[in-house]
């Protein structure tokens, strides 16, 4: 799988662990379009293709999140459409303190294929982290700014939508 990080890495969660959650792939049920192996599969994609290039530039990232269950997801506030469902991304830090605007254009100036890219919410500082989501089904390469500062968003361009900034420039 991962060079780096194994699959109980990719599936633990604080929160599902504090509130006695499953987060195990596949514990959606026949009302998920993906089953277990399947989910497993993506999460070994997006190690591969996105997170393992990213740990070799930087050795001290680490993982907070990649896949969640429906009820995870859902408990922490995500989105219902996340890919963190699907096992399709994977949020990183880097606690050492390399910024994660770094991070974020080494990964869209390096990766060779990934769906999307989000830096989330960098007037955080260091607790910033950087989404990065692989879809062996699309290759958008698209590039998300996450904030909540007007400031920080005038300086990058793209479509705003909420917190959200589509396409923004390097």
């Amino acid at each position: 799988m991962a060079k780096y990080f194994t699959l109980a890495q990719c599936l633990y969660s604080n929160t599902a662990k504090s509130r006695g959650l499953s987060n195990i792939p596949g514990i959606d049920g026949n009302n998920f379009p993906l089953n277990g192996s399947e989910i497993k599969n993506n999460i070994n994609n997006v190690m591969k293709y996105c997170i393992n290039p990213i740990k070799d530039e930087f050795p001290n990232i680490v993982i907070t999140s990649v896949y969640r269950s429906a009820e995870l997801n859902k408990t922490i506030g995500g989105s219902p459409t996340s890919q963190h469902c699907f096992g399709m991304a994977a949020d990183i830090q880097d606690p050492s303190g390399t910024p994660t605007s770094e991070i974020f254009n080494w990964a869209v100036d390096n990766l060779n294929t990934w769906d999307q890219i989000i830096w989330e919410y960098p007037e955080r500082e260091e607790k910033s982290w950087v989404h990065v989501a692989y879809n062996i089904n699309r290759n958008i390469k698209r590039t998300t700014l996450a904030s909540k500062r007007n400031s920080i968003h005038n300086q990058y361009g793209g479509t705003k939508n909420g917190n959200y900034q589509h396409n923004i420039e390097r």
